[in-house]
């Protein structure tokens, strides 16, 4: 899929126009956008801070655009063109959700460009490439992406353009609580049970340690003692056994389980 957006330059009967145009590859979590900049020269005039923005592209559900700051973003950027990559979608609510990325901008010529759509984009970048919080209309980037002295020595600056291939990879929002459920609700690799009024609720040693210094003395003391199987078994006698149970699911979720018994409001 392509795409075009013209950013308009000076002003009067002799305006310029700069054009940006953007290819886009785009997977489930990742994508590529191709920044290309035609007639370079022309977008030289705009002023410090002020910026040409590509086109509104989607990667992994989400809208995104690119700040080009031909002449750096703020003063101590000087001397360097600045790219930043900006999550171009509204806030919802009082409390909008972030989108965690990692992103990638190199400097190519517009053939090296069109040769990137062709490849996949990848699942994940390596690990220098940091991931970031991008929040409603905002960007992060590189303020010193290149310097403008090094950029107009390059082979790359054909015919007064040059492209920018931007890779962004998103991260899928932490699921830990849904994970933890699904290990507490089979049982899987289980190392304790608790046993109750008859009942047994098989648990992860691990798991309740790391909430509570009482559980690390109770599993890892020195006057814990395993059955041959490996594994510990706890006996209660001054609790239900709803209560327990609700007290696991809540271990492991932090879900709080509310039950009326006997016409009485319980929350466990």
């Amino acid at each position: 899929m392509s795409s075009s957006t013209t950013a308009t330059i000076g002003g009067g009967r002799n305006r310029k126009r700069s054009r940006s145009a953007s290819a886009i590859v785009s997977g489930t979590a990742s994508g590529y956008h191709i920044l290309r900049i035609n007639n370079y020269s022309r977008t030289k005039v705009i002023p410090t801070r002020a910026c040409l923005k590509s086109r509104p592209f989607t990667v992994a559900a989400h809208r995104w655009h690119i700040d080009y700051h031909p002449n750096c973003h703020k003063w101590d950027t000087k001397d360097f063109i600045s790219l930043f990559l900006v999550l171009d979608e509204p806030a919802h609510g009082s409390n909008p959700s972030e989108v965690k990325a990692q992103h990638r901008f190199r400097f190519v010529d517009v053939a090296a460009a069109q040769e990137e759509v062709d490849e996949p984009p990848p699942a994940f970048m390596a690990e220098e490439e940091e991931v970031s919080n991008y929040g409603s209309h905002h960007g992060w980037g590189n303020g010193r992406f290149i310097k403008i002295d090094d950029l107009e020595k390059s082979e790359h600056l054909k015919d007064d353009s040059f492209a920018v291939p931007a890779i962004v990879v998103t991260m899928p929002p932490p699921d830990l609580a849904r994970h933890l459920g699904d290990l507490h609700s089979t049982g899987n690799g289980a190392d304790v049970v608790f046993e109750v009024a008859g009942e047994t609720f098989p648990a992860h040693r691990c798991v309740l340690a790391a909430l509570s210094p009482v559980f690390v003395a109770e599993f890892f003391g020195a006057m814990m003692r395993e059955s041959e199987s490996g594994m510990v078994h706890v006996h209660i006698d001054d609790m239900e056994a709803r209560v327990v149970k609700a007290l696991l699911r809540f271990i492991y979720t932090d879900e709080v389980f509310h039950e009326a018994s006997n016409g009485d409001d319980r929350v466990c």
